[in-house]
């Protein structure tokens, strides 16, 4: 009975390192190394799925805005109303802000050059 505990131990012991094993080359796609994957803590396995998952939010973000700037391109050329921006299209609240101010001083000096005629 002592030897069918111990094989079954064994059996599991083998089924985990296969799945580990299984695992092993995504996590090296993703940027871990050998010593990492075996020899650190687990929770580093989290971090790394996780920073996988913002790059891949990332990327995902990036190829979206990479489609309006090409359907605006497309439009532009097939229609008189559609115009591509002169500028980048602004991504944070700071781009956004930066944008108002720059168009605000824009019409601020022409205001004034209208003023002085």
């Amino acid at each position: 009975m002592g030897g069918q505990l111990g094989e079954t131990q064994s059996q599991t012991s083998q089924s985990i390192k296969s799945y580990f094993k299984t695992l092993f080359p995504y996590f090296l796609s993703i940027g871990m190394t050998y010593e990492q994957f075996w020899e650190e803590d687990t929770d580093l396995i989290n971090d790394f799925i996780k920073a996988e998952q913002y790059r891949q939010t990332k990327l995902n973000n990036q190829l979206w805005l990479q489609g309006i700037y090409e359907r605006l391109a497309i439009g532009s050329c097939l229609s008189k109303g559609v115009k591509y921006p002169k500028e980048p299209i602004p991504l944070s609240q700071d781009d956004v802000e930066s944008a108002k101010q720059q168009r605000v001083e824009k019409l601020r000096k022409a205001l004034l050059a209208k003023a002085k005629k």
